[in-house]
């Protein structure tokens, strides 16, 4: 029991590190042009167990709700909204997985978090 009680606080420390953090913005090129974009999302379900790994105390996943998706040009306040996964490269996702697990990660060094994305 003790434990559960101590994964719930986790998870309540993880959402109050991420309060107020809901979008990221980035650029990548596409052809040696370059191409801003905006995710804004929401921290949804926060799973976390023990860890049976000697690296982590716990291990979980956080979903992150995908709100809006927009692409353009940052210089000529150029907007376009997006709506496929794949209308930016696998690499700017990952910067929004390492821009929140590393938020926590700071803070909270005995997690093991994968970062799972959904509309």
């Amino acid at each position: 029991m003790e434990s559960q009680q101590n994964i719930n606080k986790i998870i309540n420390l993880i959402r109050k590190l991420l309060n107020g953090k809901n979008h990221h913005e980035g650029w990548f090129s596409n052809w040696d042009d370059p191409i801003d974009y905006i995710v804004k999302y929401e921290i949804g379900e926060i799973t976390l167990k023990e860890s049976r790994s000697a690296i982590a105390k716990y291990e979980g996943r956080i979903k992150v709700i995908v709100n809006e998706l927009w692409v353009g040009n940052r210089d000529f306040d150029t907007w376009e909204r997006m709506y496929g996964w794949d209308d930016i490269p696998e690499s700017a996702w990952e910067d929004i997985r390492d821009d929140i697990t590393i938020n926590v990660e700071k803070f909270l060094p005995h997690l093991w978090l994968e970062v799972d994305f959904t509309s």
